[in-house]
């Protein structure tokens, strides 16, 4: 696909819908319903501003409500009907993935502090710990 997706954003001019709209919804169309994998008895997420991307629809609905109410804004990236992100090739080494943290356990090690516990140590001394930290009152187990 095109990735000039402009015409998008230029659905009425001067109170007319532009032909130019009419052909990149067709277009749109017909690389929504050319990805199976994206397409559910035989209807697809329509991305028009108003069901925005929570309902689905045949061809014909689609195209109704993409004419009628224009493209969910900043939609140009198709990934919900099956287009994927051009990848480029690092021109840079890449790094080792042995040396790549884990982003979510930087993220709770940023608000937890280095003393917060990720868990990442034996479960046997997990179950150990948690034993030793309940005590049993009655039938509800209270834990400090």
């Amino acid at each position: 696909m095109s990735v000039d997706r402009s015409w998008m954003s230029r659905r009425i001019v001067r109170g007319l819908l532009t032909e130019e709209f009419n052909r990149g919804v067709l277009a749109f169309l017909d690389f929504s319903f050319s990805n199976q994998d994206f397409v559910w008895d035989s209807k697809i997420k329509c991305p028009c501003s108003r069901c925005k991307l929570r309902a689905f629809g045949t061809r014909s609905e689609v195209r109704l409500h993409l004419l009628k109410k224009g493209f969910t804004p900043y939609y140009t990236l198709w990934d919900q009907h099956g287009e994927r992100r051009e990848r480029r090739r690092a021109a840079v080494e890449q790094p080792d993935p042995l040396s790549l943290s884990n982003p979510f356990v930087d993220l709770v090690m940023d608000v937890g502090g280095f003393d917060f516990d990720t868990g990442e140590h034996d479960e046997t001394a997990d179950e150990y710990d948690i034993a030793r930290r309940c005590r049993h009152r009655s039938t509800t187990i209270i834990c400090s």
